[in-house]
């Protein structure tokens, strides 16, 4: 699928994060993994970057798992000691809230789940630890860093507290000179509404802004309300527009930093089904629930708007035209409602593999007597061609594939 549609920055490729408490053994068994699929992606495309997930999330038992490597006490200047990352030293306590929600952000703040919590960047611990990650990543072949809800690891302090994020970005920018496959490594982070993206003086700090879709029901045509992706200026929860430009981590000056606009999946508001203009949600679903249950006709048509919006609208162009707000299709992601499609299987099809496929991936099947079946998807939506091999895909591979190639 990846080669078929030309893809090449592939976002959310490995990550564990938001996998619950794993022993050393799961989390030696991942990255090892991550390496495997990583070598076998560069087999095909080796000019295909991959992207890791470090999250606004840590977990008490995988933390307290991880040995602390020697190499990592040396960067940030510590005498070396034979120990484990400790959870303690790196999330915020419990009750903490942060300064510009009012949200819960300390231990029990993700579910009511005590052994969780936001890991706080100021803390030397989460500074190690992070680090640590990504050049375990870098090692296993992946050259990009989705850093999650950057400022929220902040408490939203604003830029005061930037230098926290460079001390870990810098060194891991040198790590990945002499480590990484090509030499450099890009980031990635969510920021806060009101917020341009992290920057030290004129100085940004991640590669490329990452950023929900939050498309608008503001469109009437032909008797029915449409969904679109708009300006900050015309939806006041949209990203597009607001990214600061300055000095690029890469050497060179941008007027708007680099941003990834991808199809969030953040939940159900109270009241499903109902329109909410210019707020988050559409019709109360978050935008990748949203588009899986959208038929499949306008999740194509939906996708080549919103490419169309990002590379020929004039105010969010620079100033000699050139794209800075990048449409990044969704491949794979959770959904919080449950769509359903019919798959008919091909004459050859093994339907006892199919079968256990469906298992895997939680989805629900039943004959229709008619040679066919209906799914019931309670996992992710998938873009995948619909197949004998996937099928429960979405059937936007060739929409995609016009995005990236043309045709």
């Amino acid at each position: 699928m990846v080669r078929n549609m030309g893809a090449k920055y592939i976002g959310r490729a490995s990550f564990y994060s938001w996998s619950g408490n794993m022993t050393a053994e799961q989390i030696d068994t991942h990255y090892q993994i991550a390496k495997e699929r990583a070598t076998a992606v560069h087999a095909v495309d080796p000019e295909i970057i991959l992207q890791a997930g470090i999250f606004e999330i840590a977990y008490e038992q995988t933390v307290n798992n991880t040995v602390v490597p020697g190499h990592v006490f040396e960067i940030f200047g510590l005498p070396a000691e034979k120990r484990t990352f400790r959870y303690q030293d790196m999330v915020f306590p419990a009750g903490t809230r942060d300064v510009l929600y009012g949200m819960d952000t300390g231990i029990g703040c993700w579910w009511g789940n005590l052994s969780s919590g936001v890991p706080d960047i100021a803390q030397p611990e989460t500074k190690m630890y992070f680090y640590h990650c990504i050049t375990r990543y870098i090692d296993a072949g992946y050259e990009a860093f989705h850093m999650g809800q950057a400022e929220k690891m902040m408490l939203y302090r604003g830029n005061a507290y930037a230098h926290h994020w460079d001390a870990v970005l810098t060194p891991a920018r040198a790590y990945a000179k002499t480590h990484a496959r090509r030499g450099i490594a890009l980031f990635d982070n969510h920021d806060a509404l009101d917020s341009t993206g992290i920057m030290i003086g004129d100085r940004i700090l991640f590669d490329i802004q990452g950023a929900g879709m939050c498309p608008d029901e503001t469109v009437y045509e032909d008797g029915v309300q449409r969904c679109r992706i708009a300006h900050y200026d015309d939806c006041r929860v949209s990203w597009i527009g607001r990214s600061g430009g300055g000095r690029h981590p890469l050497g060179f000056n941008i007027e708007e930093n680099f941003t990834i606009i991808e199809f969030d999946n953040y939940g159900l508001s109270s009241h499903p089904g109902v329109a909410t203009p210019r707020a988050f949600w559409n019709w109360g679903y978050d935008d990748v629930t949203w588009f899986a249950l959208q038929p499949q006709w306008y999740r194509n048509q939906f996708l080549l708007e919103c490419d169309a919006y990002l590379s020929n609208t004039g105010k969010i162009l620079d100033s000699e035209g050139k794209q800075q707000y990048f449409l990044q299709p969704v491949c794979r992601r959770c959904v919080c409602v449950y769509p359903t499609m019919i798959f008919k299987p091909s004459e050859n099809c093994d339907m006892d593999a199919v079968l256990r496929y469906l298992k895997i991936e939680n989805t629900e099947v039943a004959d229709n007597g008619d040679g066919s079946y209906t799914l019931t998807v309670k996992g992710d939506y998938r873009s995948n061609t619909q197949s004998d091999i996937c099928p429960n895909g979405g059937n936007q591979e060739d929409a995609i594939r016009k995005i990236f190639l043309g045709r």
